[in-house]
């Protein structure tokens, strides 16, 4: 059946991608941390052939149906193709800098549709300040880019809230906020998992090459329990967001188990080195929550609060509290559900840094 056929396709795609680390003599894929890295500590310079090679890797892991993420890797790509123009024309360090902030402001306005968020995002994850001389640059680089891919016809299924007009009341706003600090209990586990089942893989003296085919395995097998936590979801999570759809086909018992078996899944893949994004499987989870807790707190409405599942736990998991209220913000198109992701996402990155 497809169970067993994910199975297998997974284990040797991770047998494949450990192969790939121990011929490069990497510990990991690269990723947008490598970004961070090259701005601050190299000075712009990003290694082309790496992030090419991880771009492969990644477009591969997400070919079988990996529980990973699309825009870690759309970010790092990004960066390379700003990298690539920024070398090849001989930029001093800002401008190498400015333009792999123009690659990922470009990446991340393409991918959700937001161009604003695009440009807020490269300045607040990746240069970490906002700089008068940058900002003109990034901010033609994410508006062309959602241009271009608009003009293609391809656009992220916006995240459309029902019809109604919906006003939000005072006493719901601190709802949402402990809502958000639940969000960052589970953000918590989920980076925590990551970095400590790696760090059992070397307790243990599993050889790196190996890991990869483990943690695709363990993925596969909790995919052959839970189908719809393989891939990217998008169909699922379009229908918890909608509240008829999530009544009728999940219900709260059903959403708590799809965010348990993502977060296991996301978790044993990424943990053990598999090529991918932590940020897709963390909208997932958020959604889940989101809707459960929607589901637990009938006064409440529903698709807000999904969206301030989402919002949280993807703030809390990239730090880029801002961005995250922004992409919300420009995919719904709803004042009322801006303010209330701006309150859960506030709460859960207070208490992440607390951690």
């Amino acid at each position: 059946g497809d169970g067993l056929d994910e199975l297998v396709l997974l284990t040797a795609g991770g047998l494949v991608f450990g192969l790939i680390l121990k011929l490069l003599g990497w510990e990991r894929f690269h990723g947008p941390a490598n970004v961070i890295v090259a701005v601050h500590e190299k000075n712009g310079r990003l290694d082309i052939r790496d992030g090419l090679i991880t771009a492969v890797c990644d477009a591969a892991a997400l070919g079988l149906g990996a529980p990973v993420g699309k825009y870690g890797p759309a970010v790092q790509l990004g960066a390379t193709i700003g990298a690539i123009f920024g070398q090849s024309i001989g930029l001093t360090r800002t401008g190498l800098r400015v333009l792999l902030g123009c690659g990922v402001a470009a990446a991340i306005s393409a991918a959700f549709n937001a161009p604003i968020a695009g440009a807020i995002f490269a300045h607040e994850v990746i240069i970490g300040h906002f700089s008068l001389r940058a900002f003109a640059p990034i901010a033609v680089a994410s508006v062309v880019a959602v241009g271009v891919t608009r003009y293609h016809g391809f656009e992220y299924v916006a995240l459309k809230l029902s019809e109604e007009s919906y006003h939000l009341v005072l006493w719901e706003y601190p709802a949402f906020a402990l809502l958000g600090l639940v969000a960052a209990g589970v953000a918590l586990v989920y980076m925590n998992g990551i970095l400590r089942l790696g760090d059992f893989a070397n307790r243990l003296h599993l050889p790196i090459w190996i890991q990869p085919a483990i943690g695709g395995a363990l993925a596969g097998i909790v995919g052959w329990w839970m189908p719809a936590v393989l891939g990217f979801g998008e169909e699922t999570m379009q229908q918890v967001l909608d509240p008829d759809k999530a009544a009728t086909l999940y219900g709260a018992g059903v959403l708590a188990m799809l965010g348990l078996a993502k977060l296991l899944a996301s978790v044993s893949a990424l943990g053990f080195r598999f090529p991918g994004g932590v940020f897709f499987p963390a909208i997932f989870m958020g959604i889940a929550l989101g809707g459960l807790a929607g589901f637990t707190a009938p006064f409440l409405d529903y698709q807000i609060c999904v969206l301030v599942g989402m919002g949280s736990l993807v703030a809390a998991v990239i730090g880029a509290p801002l961005a995250t209220i922004l992409i919300v913000f420009e995919l719904t198109e709803n004042y009322q559900a801006a303010t209330a992701v701006m309150m859960g996402v506030v709460a859960a990155n207070a208490l992440v840094m607390r951690f």
